[in-house]
């Protein structure tokens, strides 16, 4: 039996096969709300509540708990009754706080922990506590903010909607500018509601900084902000747990997932995995994978099968730096036998991000692609910084840049990229690679900052087989009536027609 180690003498670290596995279920986030609730509510008896809380985790943990910020003008009913309408969340408004709390009083003179209270109350009080919620008007000031916080109200999502064409700033600037027609607009925004709006708002950003999430109108309807709400709510926000990132980056060649994945290795730190290289390593060392590897290419001719792709890049990215640092890949998968083989490692991919480029631009690109067989630099003759070197004779054509070679590789890859999209879902992201190189590296950023999207599982696990040697028996349960179905009789059935 193990006893209690000291932290100083000998640190504790998760090992890193592990962390796929705490990154799917979301244990992390789980062991933080659990600390989080247990710190706020200080109950007598910690372990039973403990016990209750891991009861119902699985029925409250995903469901979306939401605040709503918007300026006094701004329609928040219509903007919750639409989330309704999407999540099936129930929207609470500060007259329904005030219905529970019973009071008279002018608004103005409203506590903040009586609104708790009255919170705690109605989330007490029938299913809304396990269909989510949404609130519209509140909390209206840093105070109420943090009471809701001390009594355990703590939402998954705060989103505030901007409409730059109401900022105070912008009308203020234009009457110092003297702007007579903007004089009466900037008037209207002098309202009481506006300037409370205005004083109260930092406070709340900063009481929900972790979770706030701004969203400019920018135009659009009520209707269509809902949606954008609707997709934010389905993913779940990191609340720090250790991540590693994983990514496939899958594209054609010409796309520059090669260039950007370089990019991603220096600026994240993390190992770039090129499929092609590990493939061509693998077939050069005397190994029993490089055996197999040259034996089917001699007997079949072409390259080796999902099987063995997938085995080359097993052993590549569960190596100790790949699995400690993280890894991006390029050049795989290539087919959708080569995903769900990928999908059964140990460690998956947590981001898949496809880089989308036409045909022609991918031709072009290739084309025009020369190396300098001296230095191994990579050029494009179609620049005139390489006119002088391309004279010289110092450029050459690599040979998977010869024509045909270059159409095997599109139409290899044009032939699976839909069945591949296909099979990822809702789990992978699209970027448009015929942008600027800087544009598309700012994009796949991007997905990479913000949290993996919330989707489920490419591979559909069966529920695991239950041996009745693995059955936990208590000399307290009832028994099951069907076990004395072998002993006695069956009982004799009469027709009452």
């Amino acid at each position: 039996m193990l006893g209690p180690v000291d932290a100083s003498k000998r640190p504790l670290t998760i090992p890193a096969r592990f962390v796929p596995y705490m990154e799917k279920h979301r244990i992390y986030e789980l062991f933080h709300e659990l600390a989080t609730e247990l710190v706020m509510k200080k109950p007598l008896d910690h372990i039973m509540y403990l016990k209750q809380c891991l009861h119902h985790a699985a029925r409250k943990r995903d469901v979306p708990r939401i605040i709503l910020l918007a300026p006094p003008e701004f329609d928040k009913l219509k903007l919750a009754e639409t989330l309704h309408a999407e999540l099936s969340i129930r929207p609470v408004t500060r007259n329904d706080i005030r219905e529970v709390h019973k009071s008279e009083i002018d608004e103005k003179c409203e506590e903040a922990d009586d609104i708790a209270l009255s919170m705690r109350k109605i989330l007490r009080t029938g299913m809304i506590h396990d269909s989510g919620w949404v609130l519209v008007d509140v909390p209206r000031t840093r105070s109420e903010a943090l009471a809701l916080q001390r009594i355990g109200v703590i939402p998954t999502h705060v989103i505030e909607i901007i409409d730059s064409t109401l900022e105070y700033q912008d009308f203020s600037n234009a009457v110092n500018n003297m702007h007579p027609p903007l004089k009466s607009r900037y008037e209207r925004f002098k309202t009481l509601e506006e300037r409370e709006y205005k004083k109260n708002i930092l406070g709340i950003r900063n009481a929900y900084s972790n979770l706030l999430i701004q969203m400019e109108v920018g135009g659009r309807s009520i209707e269509d902000l809902g949606r954008d709400c609707v997709i934010l709510a389905k993913n779940k926000k990191n609340c720090g747990a250790p991540s590693v990132f994983r990514i496939a980056l899958i594209g054609a060649r010409g796309s520059g997932c090669h260039t950007v994945a370089k990019y991603l290795s220096q600026r994240y730190n993390i190992i770039h995995v090129d499929f092609n290289y590990i493939m061509e390593q693998s077939r050069l060392r005397q190994t029993l994978l490089g055996d197999k590897v040259r034996k089917y290419e001699h007997k079949w001719g072409r390259k080796p099968d999902s099987g063995i792709r997938n085995e080359i890049v097993e052993k590549r990215v569960l190596e100790r730096d790949c699995l400690r640092k993280g890894w991006v890949l390029t050049g795989y998968p290539i087919t959708v036998e080569d995903f769900i083989l990928f999908d059964r490692l140990a460690t998956p991919p947590n981001r898949v991000i496809f880089v989308d480029v036409d045909g022609c631009t991918l031709r072009e690109r290739l084309v025009a692609r020369r190396y300098n067989v001296v230095t191994g630099s990579e050029h494009n003759i179609s620049s005139k910084n390489t006119a002088e070197i391309f004279v010289s004779g110092a450029l050459g054509i690599h040979p998977r840049d010869y024509r045909s070679a270059i159409e095997e590789d599109i139409c290899e890859y044009e032939e699976n990229v839909n069945e591949l999209k296909k099979y990822a879902g809702e789990s992978a992201q699209v970027i448009d690679g015929n942008a600027e190189e800087k544009i598309v590296r700012e994009k796949i950023e991007a997905c990479l900052i913000k949290a993996a999207p919330s989707a489920p599982p490419r591979i559909s696990q069966l529920p695991p087989e239950i041996k009745s040697s693995q059955i936990e028996f208590d000399p307290f349960d009832e028994p099951d009536p069907r076990v004395f179905d072998q002993i006695r009789e069956p009982e004799s059935t009469l027709s009452l027609i």
